[in-house]
């Protein structure tokens, strides 16, 4: 009996001790306690018509735009998984957003996008026969910046320029150089 006893107390005793281990958990961004801030300027580029030539705009700020970042962290093959995030634009095409990040490590990869469809956002051009003739067009517009190895405690200054990618109001819609 006494044997069983003492047995008994050995084993509740290692028990006692292998359930205070701490298991591995996941990476948990609201438990870090740095961060990097990601900052930029929002513009977009468009084109007009002039002496029967398309001519681009000045670049125009992007205003009350969501901005969406991608904080990319990489497994030991290489692989990226991403969390999303987004921010704003303010009223002069500026947006900012605070990324945690550990104290004196580095966010392995940081993407910063924007893709939008806009309704008669630029002039592009086409050929009628032998002659070239412009017109205002809808477009889809995009911009996609990556930034690798980002420190915490520092700011990434990241600027996107939306450029169009797709002209949607007619098939043979060109802006040389951008779309052809």
């Amino acid at each position: 009996m006494k044997k069983t006893f003492i047995f008994a107390a050995v084993i509740a005793v290692a028990s006692m001790f292998a359930s205070c281990e701490k298991e591995p958990t996941a990476l948990e961004l609201e438990n870090l306690n740095g961060k990097i801030t990601v900052a930029g300027f929002v513009t977009m580029r468009t084109w007009k018509e002039k002496d029967d030539m398309l001519q681009e705009n000045a670049q125009s700020a992007v205003k009350n735009q969501k901005v969406d970042i991608l904080y990319g962290t990489k497994d030991k093959d290489g692989n990226y998984s991403y969390q999303e995030f987004s921010a704003t634009t303010n009223g002069e095409g500026y947006y900012t957003l605070e990324l945690p990040v550990a104290v004196g490590q580095n966010v392995d990869r940081i993407k910063a996008q924007v893709k939008i469809f806009l309704e008669k956002a630029t002039v592009a051009q086409y050929q009628d026969g032998t002659e070239t003739k412009f017109m205002t067009t809808d477009a889809w517009y995009q911009a996609l910046v990556t930034k690798d190895d980002q420190p915490a405690g520092q700011t990434t200054a990241i600027d996107l320029v939306l450029v169009p990618v797709e002209l949607t109001s007619q098939a043979n819609l060109k802006i040389p150089g951008v779309i052809d």
